[in-house]
């Protein structure tokens, strides 16, 4: 399983912090842009538009193939 974090609008996050950390620490102390959360369990998939913020957590032991295409 893998969560996701999802936002047109950029993110408050510390380029230095793991996703974990923003997840567990920081995500509800400070207001955040409008965020999109869902949580893929294995043989699901996501599309998300071009520009989009995003973050992933594993949840369990994953591999993942990314590509991005020129629409």
């Amino acid at each position: 399983r893998k969560r996701w974090y999802l936002s047109l609008d950029k993110p408050l996050f510390d380029p230095n912090e793991t996703t974990i950390q923003w997840a567990t620490e920081r995500r509800w102390r400070s207001k955040q842009p409008s965020l999109y959360e869902c949580t893929l369990h294995p043989g699901d998939v996501i599309f998300f538009p071009n520009m989009w913020w995003h973050a992933t957590l594993n949840l369990d032991f994953a591999m993942f193939l990314s590509t991005f295409l020129s629409l």
